[in-house]
């Protein structure tokens, strides 16, 4: 997939107030389905899927299946120990820090700042409100490697960045607002100033 993509086109671009963004839903995903064949949905990484809608404008939805039971169809039945059509574990213990994230730093319009990679690394500034601080979330679906790119945040020189999901994880914001923000291979960050920690 060409994350650059994830920059434009959408709803969420042109009016993200009128914008309800999923991943999945019982609509697009069946197993065994009396459709005549199976639609298996995503196969793989639906916890990046995630943290783009979480972290973008917009009003996400999360799907019951993917949250508490099993995120993926299952290939052929049955797949699992359980012939119910899913099989994987349930997304909840990404998805939830994800939340706690939104509801603290993602607010504002959204600023797309990738300017290399830009085919596996996705990285979007939320400017923030009144009430949030404002956050970088970055988004690496390279297969192998930790991905880097150099942005310009626009906080001051000397703001120190740290990842909200994993607070062992920071950064300090260099002359002109520029900060080397990473992801590791098929994950995620979500940078926030140390202070709104």
């Amino acid at each position: 997939f060409n994350m650059e993509e994830l920059s434009y086109g959408a709803l969420i671009h042109v009016d993200p107030t009128r914008a309800v963004t999923f991943v999945e839903s019982h609509d697009e995903i069946r197993p065994y389905g009396g459709d005549g064949g199976d639609k298996m949905g995503m196969i793989q990484d639906k916890a990046l899927a995630y943290a783009f809608i979480l972290m973008s404008e917009g009003q996400p939805c999360v799907f019951r299946q993917d949250y508490l039971d099993a995120p993926y169809a299952d290939p052929t039945a049955p797949a699992d120990s359980i012939d119910d059509g899913w099989t994987g574990t349930p997304l909840k213990p990404f998805i939830d820090p994800l939340i706690d994230a939104r509801k603290k730093y993602a607010g504002g319009t959204t600023s797309y700042l990738s300017t290399a990679n830009k085919s596996d690394l996705f990285i979007a500034k939320r400017e923030g409100t009144e009430t949030k601080d404002g956050c970088i979330f970055v988004i690496n679906d390279n297969m192998t490697q930790i991905l880097t790119n150099s942005v310009n945040t626009g906080w001051t020189q000397g703001t120190v960045l740290v990842d909200a999901l994993n607070t062992n994880q920071s950064v300090t914001v260099q002359s002109g607002g520029m900060a080397p923000l990473s992801a590791s291979n098929r994950f995620y960050r979500v940078y926030v100033r140390q202070s709104a920690l």
